[in-house]
């Protein structure tokens, strides 16, 4: 969890956010997780459809890049939409191109 919240301080510091990183206990994991590609396609377009309706503006900054750098914990693989997500029937475990 520290290091995962270590990405978001560093991410904040360079938007010109203050984040308190001494509240951050615990640092130094080297564990990474896998995520499907498929999954951080579902993900991105999920937010950008959200980011259309309630904040336009960023919307228009973001809608063109294909898929942002995930979090620094991730390992990104090929593969589907995770079986666990809630899509709607004619998106489930398909991989959603980039």
């Amino acid at each position: 969890m520290g290091d995962y919240l270590s990405a978001i301080v560093d991410e904040a510091d360079a938007r010109g956010y203050r984040f308190s990183r001494d509240k951050i206990r615990v640092t130094g994991s080297r564990e990474q997780l896998h995520v499907n590609d498929g999954q951080l396609a579902y993900e991105w377009q999920h937010l950008l459809a959200k980011l259309q309706r309630r904040s336009p503006d960023t919307w228009i900054r973001w809608h063109e890049l294909h898929r942002p750098d995930p979090h620094p914990a991730f390992i990104v693989v090929g593969g589907p939409i995770a079986e666990w997500e809630k899509v709607p029937s004619h998106s489930a475990g398909q991989q959603i191109d980039e």
